[in-house]
């Protein structure tokens, strides 16, 4: 083996660690964010991903009819309602159909989030919920933030492919945290890639090449960026 081929070899390695590593760390703050987020209580969301999760959401089922579903093959729901509620009441319907009132903290719309086991139960909690209360939308999948008319928020200021990449990560892996910023995850790790291709292009150097891309690798606000679900 001559000695080209071997530093080629020795690059192709650094450069593999390197891109493990980095798709390692992304994921590991990814995990956290949304460990932290279960634990105080939170609807999931950091920072934008209030907007581009739910108009990506919003996307699946308004445009494409698709239902998202949550993890472990639950279901999920939240019921937008306009009127007055009698909680006990309605914790004795959700019991009724097998269903979890998980969250009804909202504020900024009146709102709450229920789970189950069967979809077709949460359609007729919601379909008998109709008779005691205007129901004005049921959203599936991860439960919503709390924000007003997010129900039918498209972000359409912005350009589609990052929520399709959102949508799709939702589809194939499930709406959940942890899964909208796989997209993320996946496009920062080959950024550090692109970054080690366009150095060695223009310094025809390995070793800057590499510096370069390890730089941008452990990068904090690449870091940030890549770890949850936004569009940039």
């Amino acid at each position: 083996m001559n000695n080209e081929k071997r530093d080629k070899i020795i690059v192709i390695v650094i450069i593999t660690l390197i891109i493990v590593f980095t798709g390692f760390q992304y994921y590991s703050t990814a995990l956290l964010l949304t460990k932290l987020e279960e634990e105080r209580n939170g609807k999931g969301y950091v920072s934008d991903e209030v907007w581009y999760v739910s108009s990506a959401r919003n996307i699946l089922e308004k445009v494409f009819h698709i239902r998202p579903i949550l993890p472990s093959n639950r279901y999920g729901a939240s019921i937008i309602y306009d009127g007055e509620l009698d909680w006990k009441a309605l914790e004795h319907l959700a019991s009724k159909y097998n269903i979890s009132i998980v969250d009804n903290s909202y504020s900024e719309i009146k709102a709450f989030y229920i789970e189950s086991s069967n979809q077709e139960n949460i359609q007729d909690f919601i379909n008998e919920l109709k008779n005691r209360v205007k129901v004005k939308d049921a959203v599936y999948g991860w439960r919503i933030p709390d924000a007003a008319n997010i129900d039918h928020y498209l972000n359409l200021e912005h350009p589609p492919l990052g929520k399709y990449l959102i949508a799709l990560s939702i589809l194939v892996f499930s709406d959940y945290p942890l899964y909208w910023r796989m997209p993320s995850i996946i496009t920062g790790m080959l950024i550090v890639l692109f970054t080690f291709i366009v150095l060695l292009k223009l310094s025809k150097n390995y070793l800057l090449a590499i510096i370069g891309c390890l730089f941008t690798a452990v990068d904090p606000i690449m870091r940030a960026l890549s770890s949850i679900a936004l569009l940039d």
